[in-house]
Formats: structure tokens, C-alpha cells, sequence
């Protein structure tokens, strides 16, 4: 999928916001998202990539259940989400 420049840099704005307010570190959101390392987030969070359409629908899973609450303690070791 084709993003315009302000779309990347809004999902990355997204992504780094989410992560500093739930204290999540790129590793652990990653896993959250079913991907494999820090770096991936890294890209996004930089503008350098934008994540595949699967990876958007995880990630508003994750937004939803932070806005309902869920302060992501010991669950965090590895659920994919199912999306």
C-alpha cells in the first residue's frame, strides 16, 4: 500500500507515542505485533517503513485495549495478537 508522507509520518508518530505512554520497549511491542525484532519498529517509528496492513489492524487492537484499561504487565510475554 502507497502512503502519502503525512500518513508515514502520523503512524510513526502513532507508534512512538503508544509505546513511550505504555511503556513498551520496540522489542516488546514487536512481540505484541507477531514480528520478530526491535528494528522493524525502529523503521516505522523513524518514517523509513510503513507496516503492512495486518500489522496496522494489531496495532489498533493494542490502542484499544490500552484505552479500555489493559496496562499490558505479565501478559506481555507473547500473545500474537489474532487479527
Amino acid at each position: 500500500m502507497n502512503y502519502t508522507k503525512a500518513e508515514k509520518a502520523s503512524i510513526a508518530k502513532r507508534f512512538k507515542e503508544f509505546r513511550k505512554r505504555t511503556l513498551m520497549t520496540q522489542k516488546e511491542l514487536a512481540g505484541y505485533l507477531g514480528l520478530c525484532g526491535k528494528e522493524y519498529i525502529s523503521r516505522i517509528e523513524n518514517g523509513k517503513h510503513t507496516p503492512y496492513p495486518k500489522t496496522l489492524r494489531r496495532f489498533a487492537v493494542l490502542e484499544a485495549q490500552a484505552k479500555n484499561g489493559n496496562k499490558f504487565n505479565d501478559q506481555r510475554k507473547r500473545e500474537k495478537l489474532s487479527v
